[in-house]
């Protein structure tokens, strides 16, 4: 798969997270039970955004920064071509990725039996006040010529600038392998600390100092390195996990963390759904083919 699975990134989010169910089951049962939730369906979508805040000497930083993620969010879906979950599909799955300002998709990127579709809007981008006078007077062109539009990369041309087939499931068995070491290594540390419930799930606070010193080995090892003291790590970081029986449903995690003599908070969140809305490819894209990425680059651009 061109994309990241799904599993994989909300694993990346609320590994932490998913920790807190223990309630008297082994930790790495909790997860591998957790993560079996969001793939064992044949759709999955998740929505994802982020958020930053800050007091003191980082309050306008801040802000300025909240004023850019606030209109940005992501949203990812996933769909078994074979009717089963997700998860036993074994890379037979429909993808989509979604960037979005203020709700309104911008890029959409659509992987279907290694076929790559995308679409781009940029009329949203306007609404940023950062953008250089020189940026928003192009964008208008840009979107006369190319927006609003559907483009299709075909498997043969994406192929042909992928590794192999034996080189992809290498590097794919390798990338799992350190997934499940740093799952491992978080979970330790997490499985340490006390957490809290809460409406519909459970919640924890930890220090950084902890998260450094249980990640250290790990991330040593993987480096092919001893292992060395780590020094202190100011702030902590907080994880929350929602839960519809068994089921994970959303989750985040933020981290806090002096700066310039005050705090700053940044703090990723992630929606999950089940929905039965299909991934499906556009109607009549405009093929890109090998003679035109070969002209363009010819062209220099």
């Amino acid at each position: 798969m061109m994309f990241t699975r799904v599993t994989k990134i909300i694993a990346g989010i609320t590994v932490a997270s998913l920790t807190l169910a223990a309630c008297g089951a082994g930790v790495k049962q909790t997860i591998t039970s957790a993560l079996k939730s969001v793939g064992s369906q044949p759709y999955v979508q998740m929505h994802l955004t982020a958020n930053v805040s800050g007091d003191g000497a980082n309050a306008a930083q801040a802000a300025s920064i909240e004023n850019v993620l606030a209109k940005l969010s992501y949203d990812v879906a996933e769909q078994s071509t074979t009717g089963g979950a997700i998860s036993s599909a074994d890379g037979q799955v429909n993808s989509s990725i979604t960037v979005n300002v203020d709700n309104t998709p911008v890029v959409t990127v659509i992987e279907i039996s290694n076929t790559i579709y995308f679409k781009f809007d940029l009329t949203p981008l306007t609404t940023f006040p950062q953008l250089s006078a020189t940026l928003a007077h192009e964008l208008p062109v840009v979107q006369l010529t190319f927006g609003n539009r559907w483009f299709e990369l075909p498997s043969s041309v994406v192929s042909a600038y992928l590794p192999s087939k034996q080189q992809y499931a290498a590097q794919q068995s390798k990338q799992a392998a350190i997934e499940a070491k740093l799952i491992d290594a978080i979970t330790a540390v997490i499985e340490k600390n006390p957490y809290t419930t809460t409406d519909n799930g459970f919640a924890q606070t930890g220090t950084l100092d902890s998260l450094a010193a249980g990640l250290e080995p790990t991330i040593a090892a993987l480096n092919h390195q001893a292992a060395t003291a780590v020094g202190h790590t100011a702030g902590t970081y907080h994880v929350t996990l929602g839960l519809n029986g068994a089921t994970a449903t959303d989750a985040s995690i933020g981290i806090t963390a002096p700066n310039n003599g005050a705090n700053m908070s940044v703090t990723l969140a992630a929606t999950i759904a089940h929905d039965a809305t299909a991934v499906t490819a556009p109607s009549n894209p405009t093929v890109i083919t090998q003679q035109l990425l070969s002209s363009l680059g010819a062209s220099g651009l």
